[in-house]
């Protein structure tokens, strides 16, 4: 992206540019989404079996949920990673993001299970504080990853980035998500064509893969914007570049 489309933007702006970075490299997200998600597809694949109820299959079950939290952490960080860069008009491998987000992710995981007890928690009184604390939390993960911040610093920082933004953070999730869910309705119709639960899990995870990174990118272009707007960050980059280029 150039440097003159560093700019405050709207819920509308914030998902096309997320699709913009998407389709520049899609390939690129799909392979690190896969890589991530690969550990949870292994376990459900090889050690789950759906016909079998027991104390066994109840421990692999919760294996597979760990093995799913893990991935997940894995999977965000390394998509804001390697979008960032992108967003930033730079280049990284694929495996240089893993490797740097890997060091990151127990603090990535200490992070989500804070915003998980959180939002539940204000869910649990009331709908609206669930929310209000979702969007004061959703910063968390990329200042993690793009800051390397702690878990205390990134819940902080997050705070600082949502204020007077609640609203416009709330809207950009819920278009992403409904863009998401809506793609994923049409996989799962394809999905419930077949009886088989192996070929469900496998078109159920392709979907996931092909579709997720959009909701990581988008998570990216947010917290951007939100430095944006609460920093000055597009000057900042616009100095940056200038600098870069006369020297």
């Amino acid at each position: 992206m150039s440097d003159l489309q560093y700019r405050p933007r709207s819920i509308t702006e914030i998902i096309d540019a997320a699709f913009q970075l998407y389709r520049q490299d899609a390939l690129r997200y799909i392979l690190i989404t896969a890589v991530a998600y690969a550990p949870m597809l292994v376990f459900q694949l090889v050690f789950l079996d759906p016909t079998s109820v027991s104390a066994l299959s109840a421990l692999f079950g919760l294996g597979s949920y760990v093995a799913g939290f893990f991935s997940f952490a894995l999977m965000s960080g390394s998509l804001v990673r390697l979008s960032s860069e992108a967003y930033l008009g730079r280049d990284m491998e694929i495996g240089a993001a893993i490797r740097e987000v890997l060091p990151r992710v127990p603090s990535i995981l200490g992070g989500t299970l804070i915003r998980i007890l959180l939002i539940g928690l204000g869910a649990v009184a009331l709908i609206i504080p669930g929310l209000w604390l979702f969007a004061y939390t959703f910063a968390v993960t990329p200042t993690i990853v793009l800051e390397r911040a702690d878990v205390a610093r990134a819940l902080n920082r997050s705070a600082v980035l949502s204020k007077n933004r609640k609203l416009a953070i709330l809207g950009s999730y819920a278009l992403a998500f409904l863009i998401f869910y809506s793609l994923a309705f049409a996989f799962a119709i394809v999905a419930g064509i077949f009886a088989g639960s192996l070929l469900f899990t496998l078109i159920s995870t392709i979907a996931t893969v092909v579709i997720y990174p959009i909701i990581g990118v988008m998570e990216m272009v947010l917290y951007y914007d939100s430095r944006i707007r609460a920093e000055g960050y597009d000057v900042e980059l616009m100095a940056n570049a200038l600098g870069t280029s006369t020297s």
